[in-house]
């Protein structure tokens, strides 16, 4: 998963000091991109005989899983 915002577009400015920022997912995924999580896990994670495309771009798999996990993504599966 590619950031698709400009890194200069992006700026905050704070005058209140009880103020917390909040930015999204932006800087997140954007962490993510820049330690090349996609990269390593498509080199690492190899999941053979994936039938259903289970095994099909884990990547991208794993970048989606950051973002939800970062915006308080919940699963009841146990």
């Amino acid at each position: 998963m590619q950031s698709s915002h400009a890194a200069s577009a992006v700026s905050a400015a704070f005058d209140d000091r009880n103020l917390v920022a909040y930015a999204g997912l932006v800087p997140v995924m954007r962490l993510a991109e820049r330690c090349g999580l996609g990269r390593l896990v498509t080199e690492k994670v190899k999941l053979p005989g994936g039938k259903n495309g289970a095994g099909a771009a884990p990547g991208a798999k794993v970048a989606c899983i950051v973002g939800g996990m970062a915006a308080g993504a919940y699963s009841m599966a146990r």
